[in-house]
């Protein structure tokens, strides 16, 4: 009986709180004891003083303070599967204070690379649900200090000084709120300006600045009916009548513009093949036969030109 019991198992984890009131016992096979020393430097210092002073094969270890043995029972089973777990296997086992507690305790070191990896990767790829969990490995990262490069990271990506949302007199106070709220507000503005494209009047050399995925554009901007370059809408009458000539010339493709639309009888060459360019980068049909026409009615001069068809 007692051979078969020694088959079964190579050794016995007496996982305990520091009181004993809460008491496992998980039995090792020969497979999860290399599994748990080689993931565990703690574990593997211990078993191979065990095993040099030929003691109980019994192994006593009591949790870190605010790591319940429930937690520690199910992290224990990590360390003694064959494979690292994915982040998200690891977050649903216990919760993140008592992840970076645990595996700091017992010299674990894969598991920072890991949360690292993941959390980064979650900061980069903009996951607003992840905000709050980042602070909360950051800040238990912070007060084991092992926070590596993270306060960097914040600064770089955020211009956050994470620093400034902990109490200066008592570390184990906190602002999450108001530093996700922060981060929250950058990165919505970050993503605005993604959708903001700056551009150049030619008639007035100032910058135009509007969002691409606007239809309301039309109210503030204008395009030229040859080229379709944007320009100001309080520019359109000093892009076709500057001259005081009924015949003027694109100022961005140089294509002759008599009576407000395109005169492709008189172009040259060269405007041809840079209007045909520049339609191109705003994808309008290269063909003049789909030059737009000025809706002309009244004594004021129109400040939109449709789109050609």
């Amino acid at each position: 009986m007692m051979s078969e019991q020694s088959e079964m198992f190579q050794r016995q984890l007496f996982i305990c709180d520091d009181d004993a009131k809460e008491v496992e016992i998980i039995n090792l096979n020969t497979s999860e004891n290399i599994n748990i020393m080689s993931k565990s430097g703690y574990f593997q210092a211990k078993i191979e003083w065990m095993n040099a002073s030929n003691e109980n094969p019994i192994l006593k270890v009591s949790v870190p303070l605010d790591v319940s043995v429930t937690e520690s029972v199910a992290m224990f089973k990590i360390l003694m599967s064959d494979n690292l777990p994915l982040c998200e296997e690891l977050l649903e086992v216990a919760p993140i204070k008592s992840l970076v507690i645990f595996f700091d305790f017992f010299l674990v070191e894969s598991w920072k690379t890991i949360l690292d990896d993941f959390f980064l990767e979650e900061l980069n790829n903009g996951k607003i649900q992840s905000f709050r969990g980042c602070i909360d490995y950051v800040y238990n990262l912070y007060r084991i200090n092992r926070k590596g490069s993270w306060f960097e990271v914040f600064q770089d990506m955020y211009r956050i000084d994470f620093l400034t949302f902990i109490d200066e007199k008592n570390d184990s106070l906190l602002k999450p709120n108001d530093l996700k709220k922060k981060m929250r507000d950058i990165h919505r503005y970050k993503e605005y300006k993604k959708s903001i494209i700056v551009t150049c009047c030619k008639v007035c050399n100032r910058n135009i600045h509007y969002r691409f995925d606007k239809s309301n554009v039309i109210n503030y901007i204008s395009r030229t009916p040859c080229c379709h370059q944007i320009l100001h809408r309080h520019c359109v009458s000093v892009y076709l009548f500057h001259k005081r000539h009924p015949q003027v010339y694109c100022t961005y493709c140089q294509t002759p513009i008599r009576n407000g639309m395109p005169d492709i009888a008189e172009e040259t060459l060269h405007s041809c093949l840079l209007r045909q360019k520049l339609r191109r980068e705003v994808n309008v049909d290269d063909s003049p036969l789909t030059f737009p026409m000025l809706d002309y009615d009244g004594p004021s001069f129109p400040l939109f030109f449709k789109p050609a068809i």
